[in-house]
């Protein structure tokens, strides 16, 4: 992974585990030891999607929909953005768009 691709508080695995945490800190150096965690269904329902979709604000302006026929497709009011496949992409357009962050269950996740 790149350090660019990261932020604080993005979810990731440890290489070769299914242990997942969030980053607290970020240095080049450190990055061999972490790998992306692939969308899934039960890391939608965690960051708080309710059947693959989610209203960003209150009056609907953002509508993120998500399918996973034939791959990982990620909708943003009907635009199709095809490079989200992970759940730190996610998190990250997420804080792009509304500056918050996904909330998610606080216990260990595993994928």
């Amino acid at each position: 992974m790149k350090a660019s691709e990261l932020r604080i508080g993005n979810w990731v695995d440890l290489v070769g585990s299914n242990s997942s945490f969030q980053i607290d800190t970020i240095y080049d150096n450190e990055l061999s030891g972490i790998e992306p965690i692939p969308l899934t269904e039960e890391w939608l329902e965690r960051l708080g999607f309710e059947g693959y979709s989610m209203d960003i604000d209150k009056d609907g302006y953002y509508h993120i929909d998500v399918s996973f026929l034939g791959g990982v497709n990620v909708y943003i009011n009907d635009v199709e953005l095809s490079h989200i496949n992970h759940v730190h992409q996610l998190q990250n357009i997420y804080h792009a768009l509304t500056g918050n962050e996904l909330k998610h269950e606080e216990h260990s996740i595993s994928t």
